[in-house]
């Protein structure tokens, strides 16, 4: 019998105070293997760190990219790839005298390096051309240089026509136009969001009569253009604006109970294009027995032209009075041009007059440009409608009619029914801010017309939706709008006629998106909110700081007494 092969159990590390293996190195078979230092929160992706001491090369090397914290945190870095690696590759000596020997000709390495400064070249023109888009066929290496020249004052003029940065800009609180009393008491404030749900249809007027003299147009004005230019004359004509309720023929009218509502045009299409307003304007409402008076303050927002209220950046109010671009200081300029070229439009040797005398003017006074009044009734007794509520109306007053007083500049074909508006724009140094990125009529107003319009609809839509309703409500055919500009950008004593644009008023409230029924339902709404008002004084405020308005009793208040604050 043969003998059984023998097993013999192999020897069990037991470790006498804790389970496992023992723990003594001197025991381990791996004890003096090479290794790589590792830690274990390194991330897990790669199999082998081949290019471990480049680990952020890819990252620093990015165009454009930003250095320091971006390569700090963002590339991967190997845990102790600052150390020496034991398996990097050690460049043996017998390879230190190794060296290549180029056997080329000097004709093949000639044009190895002409055609590697082609490419050079051709990558360089493409990634400008990228860069600046497309370009025209021809341009020189100089217009390049120059072009790139060029780009960051491009940049800089791109960010100021679209309002970039506007952070950075330091943003003017407009306040009140007038002072709010401490007496003052506010009755109720409406938003424009509700003035503009409502609608009144046109109501029908007939006039009470013309006063006053009216001149003819000059037509040949309207063949002026940049070429042929024509400097503005210096002699101002004399315009009286006075209140509604110092008008001798608005007192004539109410003792004859022939009206209960009583404004005048510029005061009226004040409220007809209240929710496009963005600087801060009042008009007073008095209440006289059952008659009801809508009066502005003389020398008040109402009286002036703003320049560019309506633009994305208007002009700002500076501390300093000299500065000839500050949003007073156009505003005055702008006065100051429509009465001179209204003077220089009209031909004082055809005079035309009217049935009745200026109420304004003595009979032995030598003033004729004032111009002539026209006084209409309009009929108001229809109810208003509020869109935003089905069906229902809001509560008006019986027996409402409103007494306007309307201006009529001059006629053409020496018949008076044939009246136009004469209205002046005037652009100041386009450089400037609040030029509102307006096109330069000197140069461009031929070629870029229809642009230029477009601009100034933009940027004047409440002063150019007031002329148009002041012609719309008094029957005018025509609006005549010259375009003005500065002999010299820097100096606002010297001023020439670029052109001057006929327009239809109707058509023209149309382009400036208002809307006549929308425009007579705000006035509407107010009237029959102030006749319900007691016998008193009252304000009627556009708030600064809010789009609404705001009406206010104030007891004890002089209309041209009021001290205003200025924006």
């Amino acid at each position: 019998m043969s003998d059984l092969p023998s097993f013999l159990l192999p020897k069990i590390l037991d470790a006498p105070i804790s389970w496992g293996p023992d723990i003594d190195p001197n025991e381990s078979t791996i004890s003096e293997a090479p290794y790589t230092p590792f830690s274990k929160f390194d991330r897990i992706g790669k199999v082998a760190d081949w290019a471990s001491m480049d680990g952020s090369k890819g990252q620093s090397d990015n165009k454009g990219g930003q250095k320091g914290k971006q390569s700090r945190d963002m590339a991967y870095q190997s845990y102790g790839s600052n150390q020496d690696s034991t398996f990097a590759f050690q460049e043996a000596d017998n390879n230190a005298d190794f060296s290549l020997v180029d056997n080329r000709t000097t004709a093949a390495k000639k044009a190895e390096i002409n055609a590697r400064a082609a490419s050079k070249r051709f990558n360089n023109n493409s990634t400008n051309a990228r860069r600046n888009g497309m370009q025209r066929l021809g341009r020189s290496a100089p217009q390049t240089k120059q072009n790139q020249r060029l780009q960051p004052k491009k940049r800089i003029a791109f960010r100021r026509a679209n309002n970039m940065m506007d952070y950075k800009k330091m943003q003017k609180a407009r306040v009140p136009s007038i002072e709010v009393g401490k007496d003052w008491v506010q009755l109720q404030e409406i938003d424009f969001n509700r003035m503009n749900s409502l609608s009144f249809e046109e109501p029908s007027f007939s006039e009470f009569g013309k006063f006053g003299e009216i001149l003819e147009y000059k037509v040949a004005l309207e063949r002026i253009t940049p070429k042929n230019e024509l400097p503005l004359a210096k002699p101002t004509a004399v315009r009286f604006n006075v209140t509604a309720i110092e008008d001798p023929v608005m007192s004539q009218i109410a003792d004859e109970n022939k009206a209960k509502v009583f404004v005048t045009d510029a005061v009226l299409t004040t409220l007809m294009t209240s929710t496009r307003s963005i600087y801060p304007w009042e008009i007073f409402v008095t209440r006289v027995g059952d008659k009801l008076y809508f009066d502005k303050r003389d020398n008040g927002p109402i009286d002036t032209l703003t320049v560019n209220e309506n633009a994305s950046d208007p002009p700002n109010e500076y501390s300093e009075k000299s500065n000839i671009n500050s949003s007073s200081s156009l505003a005055t300029e702008a006065l100051e041009i429509n009465n001179r070229i209204f003077l220089q439009t009209i031909d004082p040797k055809l005079v035309i007059k009217a049935e009745n005398p200026n109420p304004f003017n003595s009979e032995d006074s030598e003033v004729l440009d004032d111009g002539c009044y026209v006084y209409n009734l309009f009929d108001l007794n229809a109810r208003v409608h509020d869109d935003e509520q089905d069906d229902t109306e809001v509560e008006a007053t019986t027996d409402c009619i409103m007494a306007v007083r309307s201006q009529i500049d001059a006629v053409v074909g020496k018949s008076i029914d044939n009246t136009i508006m004469i209205r002046a724009l005037n652009q100041f140094d386009i450089k400037s801010q609040g030029a509102g990125g307006v096109i330069d009529w000197n140069t461009k107003f031929i070629t870029q017309r229809g642009a230029i319009i477009a601009t100034e609809l933009k940027n004047n839509a409440t002063k150019l939706g007031k002329w148009a309703f002041q012609a719309y409500i008094n029957k005018i055919s025509s609006l005549k709008l010259a375009f003005v500009t500065r002999s010299n950008p820097r100096n606002n004593e010297g001023f020439r006629f670029v052109s001057v644009i006929n327009f239809k008023p109707l058509e023209l409230i149309n382009q400036l998106g208002f809307n006549p029924i929308k425009a007579w339902g705000i006035v509407k709404a107010l009237t029959d909110l102030c006749l319900n008002l007691d016998e008193g004084r009252y304000v009627i405020l556009r708030d600064p700081a809010k789009q609404s308005i705001r009406l206010y009793q104030t007891p004890n208040l002089e209309i041209n007494t009021t001290e205003a604050e200025t924006d």
